[in-house]
């Protein structure tokens, strides 16, 4: 679901097991289990979908032509690089 090592993802679900159990011990809820399942399915999918937005921002200059830009021609020579060879070198 989310990106990143496998390490990282075992320590977060083992520390809110950890905590979901304390708070079970507690009350005796089985509810906790199913708020705690809640909350990292939210935590996982604001991650998610902001690891996405920050991927496209950072990788706009690979972004290859559309089809309406196609039709119109590239404008210079540095965009049918940009087209051809998703890593574009910078212009001096």
């Amino acid at each position: 679901m989310i990106k990143g090592s496998a390490i990282a993802s075992i320590v977060t679900v083992f520390d809110l097991m950890g905590e979901t159990r304390r708070a079970f011990s507690r009350t005796f809820d089985f509810e906790t289990y199913i708020w705690a399942a809640i909350f990292y399915l939210i935590l996982v999918e604001l991650l998610r979908r902001l690891w996405a937005r920050l991927e496209i921002r950072l990788t706009r200059h690979l972004v290859r032509a559309t089809a309406s830009t196609a039709k119109d021609g590239p404008a210079d020579e540095a965009e049918v690089t940009a087209v051809e060879d998703p890593v574009v070198t910078a212009r001096i």
